[in-house]
């Protein structure tokens, strides 16, 4: 008789025992998996989701971008601390977003910079350059 209320109990127990905690599968081999969970990752840290932002493997990047709300702060889910994995990804998104800012800054600065050096050569186009800048901003010599 003891037997049939003790075995039920045994097998949850053991059932339950077999499940993962938290920071197991943050700490996991699913890098999806560990964005669920309430532990904190060591191992899927901003550096590794920087690193998929850069080569997009097996499409992590976006999947982690749809699931934490594309880098911006979600509340119920890592602003109140429910998803901490989240923030890593939140970090990644921003400097790969800055990152991407300087380059393109970087890009338009030397394109500016080579024609800045073309005016400089050629006398004739760098008075019309002058000419059109003038008259785009209406300035008018000995006019506050």
């Amino acid at each position: 008789m003891w037997f049939t209320a003790v075995a039920p109990a045994a097998v949850l127990a053991l059932l339950g025992a077999c499940r993962p905690s938290p920071q197991q599968v943050a700490d996991g081999d699913d890098p999806l998996a560990a964005l669920t969970t309430t532990a904190e990752s060591h191992r899927y840290t901003a550096g590794y989701w920087r690193e998929q932002a850069r080569t997009d493997a097996a499409g992590r990047w976006a999947k982690a971008l749809a699931y934490c709300g594309d880098g911006r702060p979600r509340p119920g889910l890592e602003a109140d601390g429910a998803k901490p994995n989240c923030a890593a990804v939140s970090t990644a998104a921003s400097e790969v977003a800055t990152a991407r800012a300087v380059e393109d800054a970087g890009r338009r600065l030397d394109a500016f910079n080579a024609r800045t050096r073309a005016l400089a050569r050629d006398p004739v186009a760098r008075k019309a350059a002058m000419d059109s800048v003038m008259r785009q901003y209406e300035f008018r010599p000995g006019r506050p």
